[in-house]
């Protein structure tokens, strides 16, 4: 990983002089500032402590910030209820019940999650490599809703060379009849050969865990995009600060990883590598990234991530991806202002989203410098099929690498649209469309008559 960072380096600083922030983004998809309480703009909260607030997460038009507490003893964490759409404290989370003895250097609140039927957990920090001082569990508090107290929900003893807790993510409702599951992703362990490239997972059925024991997936060598047929591969190595983001209802469907020092990765149940960011999909100004979500939106799937700016002072961004067909073809941009440039040398920070009002809002923590709250505003489910007249086939389908086209001396112009909207590729009357070299996805080829009037049909490309 060190070497790759090496050998790109001047590459970004010429990129970074050559282009601005917004020169990389693809498509219609914009990201306006809705508020924000940072350095940025001269309104840093004072209660957001130096290298201490680092997750945040949204429920039900509230969002919740989580610091860590180090001016009492025991160490504990104030966490704060803000009205999402000002950015105004309306409230605290009461802190009696968690336990300050259980985590790595006493801190029992590090990140906070909110599951769909509105649960509030939070977790600790914690190593293996602390069982004498009795803090090597990994502990998630939940609470029932906001005027409740934490109770304690799950305690896992670490192997000693095991960091866990630096984020961790809840996915599912805790109602009854539900399913749930957390994940948390392993960091590098001070002092031991690292581990950072499982993931923990635990299940919960009707609100009750399942098993203290979790189930551990162990990832396969990442593997970096250089070029869209160029892989390089790295040993598995999540980075710091990890997060994972559910890709489907399940961890059947697999999900995705991002941390400092790599690129989103999704993973497959079994560990196996799925897909990656191709970094020419990424603005080269945003090498070093870290919390990522994954939600869907107007039939699209939707990855965001924090990505900062090393040739900035590592101020940091949103950026966000319609990972519909592939994590490198779709619709992407960056937020339009950064949050501030206070020292982070740990580049720690999260994400959270949801909608409002039918709005999606996404909310970005970038640790010391700050809270900003944006809208997703361009996103389109691609050309929807119009009402066919039944003039031209398209067969077959799915295909994998051409497909057959009727009535042709009626045609006037053949394109074809990724799922996103965006134009692949276009043509002349042809019976015999080669689509091998698209990327494996759902695309919309649409058929222009000599007459004026055009069809559009759904196509499914195979590998």
């Amino acid at each position: 990983m060190k070497y790759f960072y090496k050998s790109v380096h001047t590459v970004v600083l010429v990129l970074c002089v050559l282009f601005s922030v917004n020169s990389f983004a693809e498509g219609s998809l914009k990201l306006p500032l809705v508020w924000g309480k940072s350095v940025n703009s001269s309104s840093l909260p004072d209660w957001l402590g130096t290298d201490l607030t680092r997750g945040i997460a949204f429920h039900n038009n509230k969002l919740y910030v989580v610091t860590r507490n180090t001016t009492v003893t025991p160490k504990t964490a104030d966490i704060r209820i803000l009205d999402a759409l000002t950015g105004t404290v309306s409230g605290t989370l009461s802190v009696n019940g968690l336990d300050a003895s259980g985590g790595h250097t006493s801190f029992p609140a590090n990140d906070i999650e909110v599951s769909e039927d509105g649960q509030i957990l939070t977790c600790n920090l914690a190593l293996g490599s602390d069982a004498a001082a009795g803090m090597n569990k990994f502990k998630v508090y939940k609470w029932t809703d906001d005027k409740a107290d934490p109770k304690l929900f799950l305690e896992y003893d670490l192997p000693n060379d095991v960091r866990l807790g630096d984020h961790f993510t809840v996915q599912g409702s805790f109602a009854k009849g539900s399913k749930a599951y957390i994940y948390a992703a392993t960091s590098p362990h001070p002092g031991k050969t690292f581990q950072n490239d499982k993931v923990y997972i635990w299940s919960v059925t009707d609100g009750n865990l399942e098993t203290a024991t979790p189930a551990i997936v162990k990832s396969q060598r990442l593997k970096v995009q250089f070029t869209t047929s160029d892989y390089r591969y790295v040993d598995g190595e999540f980075g710091s600060d990890p997060k994972v983001a559910p890709y489907g209802s399940s961890p059947d469907d697999g999900f995705i990883v991002n941390g400092n020092g790599m690129f989103p990765t999704r993973f497959k149940k079994d560990g196996a590598v799925a897909d990656s960011i191709f970094y020419g999909n990424m603005n080269w100004s945003y090498p070093f990234n870290s919390s990522t979500i994954v939600f869907a939106e107007k039939g699209a799937k939707i990855m965001a991530t924090v990505a900062c700016d090393p040739n900035l002072s590592y101020d940091a961004n949103i950026f966000v991806k319609d990972i519909t067909a592939d994590m490198n073809n779709g619709a992407s941009c960056f937020s339009s202002s950064g949050v501030g440039t206070l020292a982070n040398g740990n580049r720690t920070s999260d994400i959270a989203s949801g909608t409002i009002d039918g709005t999606r809002y996404i909310f970005m923590l970038w640790t010391n410098n700050g809270i900003t709250a944006h809208k997703l505003e361009g996103l389109t489910t691609g050309i929807e099929p119009e009402k066919k007249q039944n003039n031209f086939s398209v067969s077959p389908n799915p295909a994998s690498e051409y497909v057959r086209i009727t009535n042709v001396e009626n045609i006037k112009r053949i394109e074809l649209y990724s799922i996103a909207g965006n134009l692949v590729l276009q043509v002349l009357p042809i019976e015999q469309l080669n689509i091998s070299s698209l990327i494996p996805g759902i695309y919309m080829i649409k058929i222009l008559s000599k007459n004026g009037t055009s069809e559009v049909y759904k196509l499914l490309k195979n590998k």
